[in-house]
């Protein structure tokens, strides 16, 4: 098993748990400390556009969407960074405000913005 294989399958168990066992969103910081990587790390991002992908070909809820940044952007909203909502369009999904896009993915997921 390749080393990407590996590191995708550990932040699919993060979200996975942060999702159903904590039932609350996670930070690009927490997720990077958990794998021992940089926030901005190119791998953690394909890692999420890749489960994106796969999610939104299932017709399933955005699991992606749970990791977020906790520095409150310019609106000041706790939000996933904008590479999230081009990867969306990326995998056909269609939407026009990403807030309310990103809102109904955390709604669908059952979670809480933490």
């Amino acid at each position: 098993m390749s080393k990407f294989n590996v590191l995708l399958i550990r932040v699919e168990t993060i979200l996975d748990y942060h999702i159903k066992i904590l039932k609350t969103t996670l930070s690009y910081q927490q997720l990077a400390d958990s794998l021992g990587h940089a926030p901005r790390s190119r791998y953690i991002a394909t890692c999420l556009g890749k489960l994106l992908d796969e999610d939104a070909k299932a017709g399933q809820p955005l699991r992606s969407a749970s990791v977020i940044h906790t520095n409150e952007d310019k609106q000041g909203k706790k939000m996933p960074g904008e590479g999230f909502f081009t990867q969306a369009r990326l995998s056909g999904l269609s939407f026009q405000d990403n807030e309310l896009f990103w809102k109904g993915e955390i709604q669908k997921l059952g979670i809480q913005v933490k």
